[in-house]
């Protein structure tokens, strides 16, 4: 059985996420390498460069309604021990390029270890992770080489494959991020409890 996780590394729910799977791990070692990052990329047709965090959210729900989310969120991360400081988040990046960084990294437990540094960056240290040179920065501190890097990002078959990989996830029935599937099928989405957790993993490395 295989444990899936769908995440866009700009979602702070997928942040928050990562956090509670790392402890879960923790609690259950068998299931250490099992679980599988899946890119799902909740606007992927934002400009390549990205565009401005504060009127990409005011635009979509308002500025006081984002300053709302932005407190809830960072009093929720805070609870997960999780640093996350929206004052330093500029852009909203096109996370194309980041999720074909964590593809080029074939073991998983080094995946999630790429992913969480990625969402780390972004949240906790307003980073442009859409950027090539900051992206070569990370990946190559994880022991890949920026030739290596260049030549993924360069290649016409990256976008091609995220857009393939998001519509089958959108006919599994995912709808948004995180999204947890076991063997293909979606067992839950949101926060799950560390309980929950558990119960997929201990599933997952049967």
């Amino acid at each position: 059985m295989e444990l899936e996780i769908a995440i866009d590394l700009v979602c702070p729910w997928c942040y928050l996420a990562k956090a509670r799977v790392d402890k879960a791990l923790l609690m259950n070692s068998a299931a250490r390498n099992l679980p599988r990052w899946v890119p799902y990329q909740l606007t992927p047709d934002l400009a390549t460069d990205g565009v401005d965090h504060a009127a990409f959210f005011a635009d979509r729900v308002g500025k006081e309604e984002a300053k709302r989310i932005y407190a809830m969120m960072e009093k929720k991360a805070a609870e997960e021990g999780l640093k996350l400081d929206y004052s330093r988040i500029a852009k909203l990046p096109n996370t194309g390029k980041a999720h074909t960084l964590v593809k080029m990294v074939s073991d998983r437990e080094e995946a999630g270890r790429l992913v969480g540094r990625l969402l780390g960056a972004h949240f906790a240290e307003g980073l442009d992770i859409g950027n090539t040179a900051t992206l070569i920065e990370l990946g190559t501190s994880q022991g890949l080489r920026s030739e290596d890097i260049l030549r993924a990002f360069s290649s016409d078959t990256a976008i091609a494959e995220l857009k393939e990989v998001r519509a089958t996830l959108t006919k599994r029935g995912v709808k948004g991020v995180p999204a947890f599937m076991v063997d293909g099928q979606i067992v839950a989405s949101g926060l799950p409890t560390l309980p929950e957790l558990s119960i997929m993993m201990s599933g997952a490395s049967a």
